[in-house]
């Protein structure tokens, strides 16, 4: 047993024969953000507009959620993000609830080190809500 644990540690520890160390274990990773703006319908910043996030546009469970600024702006940034299935969806009383979802592709991915870290991949979005008619908005 000994002499197989010392050979697995001296198989991870060894030159890969470009001058770098043997293969490392993990997974590689692409840091997501979405920067987004929550605006009216007559392009007025809405501020304090919940903002859930679902990894799986599918899933009844939000990932992480947020409220937007006096500006209307929000951020999420998360090496989790489902770069093909994600959703967001946009909640405030007095407006009509919204949602998006947002896609990835190879030509939004930028930077990285081509090997653990492939880089960084962000998305703008403008989302706008309407007034929701049914609902006394000066409450």
């Amino acid at each position: 047993m000994f002499l197989l644990g010392l050979l697995g540690f001296v198989s991870c520890t060894t030159e890969d024969g470009n001058g770098g160390n043997g293969e490392e274990y993990g997974t590689p990773t692409i840091g997501y953000k979405i920067l987004g703006k929550v605006l009216d319908s007559e392009s007025n910043p809405i501020d304090s507009v919940k903002v859930r996030y679902f990894s799986n546009a599918g899933s009844n469970i939000a990932n992480d959620s947020l409220f937007t600024n006096r500006e209307g702006i929000f951020s999420f940034s998360d090496e989790n993000i489902n770069s093909s299935n994600s959703k967001f969806v946009f909640e405030k009383e007095g407006y009509e609830k919204d949602s998006i979802s947002v896609h990835y592709s190879s030509e939004d991915i930028k930077g990285g080190d081509g090997h653990w870290n492939l880089g960084t991949a962000t998305k703008g979005i403008v989302v706008k809500l309407k007034k929701d008619e049914n609902k006394d908005t000066n409450k």
